[in-house]
């Protein structure tokens, strides 16, 4: 009976990412910025195509322990393989990964207002409205933010606006 490796199965206590890690930051030791590892390079070092989800794995281990123990964020090349970012490319991914969490976000919030109390205990119902509460909150705060950014500087409006509060009140 031979098993698909691209079949995406849950594995609990499978080998160790480790060895395969330890493997790649040998190959690669220094990596430079915008410098390119494709997937043919990456898959002779781990030795599973890339398609498979021991390659998935072994190189979200790899990602995270740059970023963990260097402050090296690497980015994929659709087709080609992975590369360092950094600079303003690391805040545009940083904000891309902002935008797709905020979804996520107020999705979450959606769902639970949506949620009927019917059916729900007590702590079900609490449950409910503190996450529907959280999400708003966070939702409201990223839109409040958006809007100061878009203006201008919001030190400098905060600045002004304490200013002009303290005048009227003199």
């Amino acid at each position: 009976m031979e098993q698909n490796t691209t079949q995406k199965t849950r594995m609990v206590n499978g080998a160790p990412t480790a060895p395969a890690v330890a493997n790649i930051m040998e190959a690669f030791p220094d990596i430079q910025p915008d410098q390119v590892i494709t997937h043919a390079e990456l898959e002779s070092v781990i030795g599973f195509p890339r398609r498979s989800n021991r390659y998935i794995t072994v190189v979200a281990a790899w990602k995270a322990a740059l970023f963990a123990d260097g402050n090296v964020l690497i980015a994929s090349v659709p087709g080609i393989g992975y590369r360092r970012i950094d600079g303003t490319e690391r805040v545009g991914y940083s904000g891309r990964k902002l935008k797709v969490g905020i979804r996520r976000i107020k999705h979450a919030g959606n769902v639970a207002l949506s949620t009927s109390s019917e059916g729900l205990d007590s702590a079900g119902i609490r449950q409910r409205d503190h996450v529907a509460r959280v999400c708003s909150i966070i939702a409201h705060t990223h839109a409040m933010e958006q809007r100061a950014l878009r203006s201008g500087n919001p030190i400098q409006e905060l600045i002004a606006e304490k200013s002009a509060a303290t005048q009227k009140e003199s």
